[in-house]
């Protein structure tokens, strides 16, 4: 969570990609930690620290925390590539986020 939510190049990247994995997601803010809703799932993702342990409670169709947590493994996995490796496909078979080592995102 921390290095989403750093502010550096690469913190803002990682959001980049993350908000790509869950396109339909918006973010709240509450109290004590995140909420990502997708509104046209009805999914819910929840992401609370109040002793410093990360929690994350998820409900719904889709698993939007497990998305994002697959999307920044394969980012790790291929070695942390800068951004401008990254190429935006639009084709009849959809909107992608692609990279040569990481599997395609699909935007909704």
């Amino acid at each position: 969570m921390e290095r989403i939510d750093t502010a550096t190049k690469q913190g803002a990247f990682l959001r980049f990609l993350a908000q790509c994995a869950v396109s339909n997601a918006q973010q709240l803010l509450p109290e004590h930690g995140y909420c990502l809703v997708d509104a046209v799932s009805g999914s819910v993702a929840v992401i609370e620290s109040p002793d410093g342990a990360l929690r994350v409670r998820q409900a719904g169709p889709v698993r939007m925390w497990d998305r994002i947590e697959e999307v920044i493994d394969a980012y790790d996995a291929a070695g942390k590539p800068d951004q401008t490796e990254f190429r935006m496909r639009i084709s009849p078979q959809g909107q992608h986020i692609e990279h040569p080592d990481m599997p395609r995102i699909a935007l909704a």
